[in-house]
């Protein structure tokens, strides 16, 4: 082709330029199909030729992009939960079928079944049959929002990753991507049935290592690096509650450079903000996000341009705002969590508790079998791809889940375990944190450098 042919050549526009996209649609469709969900939406939006195809092949699309992401099989299970207790039979083989309401261009003018997936390869010997669910367009929809959720928490974790190092933060890589979305997926399954926002039945008893326990049964199902991932983001996720969540902006007058605003825990006691923390990180994925989003912009408003603007006259009504603001803010997080879970009060999270247990059971079982002198080696498993550790040593860690959900050990070696495990400990008190806020309504303000009391220019009465 001559240079004279390819400035004669037509343009194609694919990112929502004024010409149509060239492009025959099944090259559209097997690129949309390699995409994460909220990829695919913003790419079908980018040209009216991308919208038609997407449209004319909407459900058949949802469904090969959401058989690929790593957290489909948790969503899964999630969605067609059995039963109305947590112990009912939901890690059992699962044939999920696509059977649309009605036919349409999607559906070539036919009604049709698509086997979406067959998952939890245990013995159908100890689960009985397999089970198989009908789904219709409104579950997949259902799937494909839960997916966008877990896009928007891959996209927000390097800012929770790297918060007190800004310059080296950086986008994940492609493996990166795989961890952070079913180590979410992992804790979004386990919120839901075993943080009360989907059953109120919950154990009082912390779980025990080598017993039988509904929420040490979704832990051992994972392999030693996927445990370990879950643990990592976990720890991410208790720190960004503690930081973001719990506390309450204040304003603070120091001597020397006048009004700034802090960020004070809502307890004083630290054993007592913990219990706070404890309490709320059992809100799910979708909850949490919700809750982060709004704080931010509630946080980024108006106070930060009235405190920039270092004016005095706005200082009795920046005061007014905060101290407003902050009550309101308080106030709403509570009634919202409280609203959307069976006794929030009840307890606190185990999710804590089951990754140790479980982490102690791998322990445990590595040592049976290799003995004493073997390491359990942890430092170079993460989401983060890291230098250490060979890809052999590796390669031990990534494939020795327990399908059954229970530890195997020869059953005197079991016995010896569980004798050394019978205390029952009750799992801890939950706390909303709706006294202190409102003891700390009741405090004076005090200087931030000398601690004396403010100057009635920043008194409220």
């Amino acid at each position: 082709m001559s240079s004279t042919d390819v400035d004669q050549a037509p343009a194609v526009s694919g990112l929502g330029g004024g010409k149509a996209m060239l492009v025959v649609p099944e090259i559209i469709l097997m690129i949309m199909e390699v995409l994460s969900p909220s990829d695919v939406e913003a790419f079908a939006r980018t040209s009216k030729k991308t919208h038609e195809v997407f449209t004319a092949h909407k459900y058949t699309v949802m469904i090969n992009v959401l058989e690929i992401q790593p957290e489909f099989k948790s969503l899964l299970y999630m969605h067609t939960i059995p039963g109305n207790h947590p112990q009912d039979r939901i890690f059992t083989p699962l044939f999920v079928d696509f059977v649309p309401n009605k036919a349409g261009p999607d559906h070539h003018g036919c009604v049709r079944k698509i086997n979406i997936q067959n998952i939890a390869p245990i013995d159908p010997e100890k689960v009985g049959r397999p089970d198989r669910i009908r789904f219709d367009e409104r579950d997949i929809k259902i799937l494909w929002k839960c997916a966008k959720i877990i896009d928007w928490w891959v996209a927000t974790f390097p800012r929770l990753r790297w918060r007190n190092d800004p310059l080296s933060r950086r986008s994940l890589r492609p493996t990166e991507v795989i961890r952070v979305r079913k180590a979410v997926g992992q804790w979004w399954l386990y919120a839901v049935l075993h943080h009360g926002f989907r059953f109120r039945y919950r154990s009082r008893f912390e779980p025990r290592m080598f017993h039988e326990d509904p929420r040490l049964h979704q832990i051992r199902l994972l392999t030693t690096s996927e445990i370990i991932e879950l643990r990592e983001l976990w720890d991410l996720v208790r720190e960004t509650v503690r930081l973001e969540l719990c506390v309450s902006p204040v304003i603070v007058c120091h001597c020397e450079y006048g009004l700034k605003i802090e960020f004070e825990p809502w307890s004083k006691s630290r054993v007592l903000q913990e219990m706070i923390v404890k309490t709320y990180t059992k809100v799910d994925p979708f909850q949490l996000g919700l809750l982060l989003r709004k704080y931010a912009n509630w946080r980024g408003g108006n106070i930060d341009r009235m405190l920039s603007e270092g004016r005095p006259k706005f200082e009795r009504s920046m005061i007014r705002m905060v101290w407003g603001g902050n009550r309101q803010f308080e106030n709403s997080i509570v009634r919202l969590v409280s609203g959307i879970s069976f006794d929030l009060q009840r307890d606190c999270e185990t999710l804590t508790l089951a990754i140790d247990c479980v982490k102690k059971e791998r322990m445990a079982h590595f040592i049976y079998n290799r003995g004493f002198n073997a390491l359990f080696p942890s430092t170079h498993l993460g989401i983060l791809d890291t230098v250490g550790g060979s890809q052999l040593t590796i390669a031990g860690w990534v494939d020795d889940a327990w399908p059954t959900g229970e530890v195997p050990l020869p059953q005197l070696a079991l016995d010896m375990f569980k004798r050394l495990t019978r205390t029952f400990y009750v799992v801890p008190h939950g706390q909303d944190g709706v006294l202190e806020i409102w003891l700390k309504g009741l405090l004076p303000l005090v200087c931030g450098c000398c601690g004396m009391p403010h100057s009635s220019r920043l008194r409220l009465d």
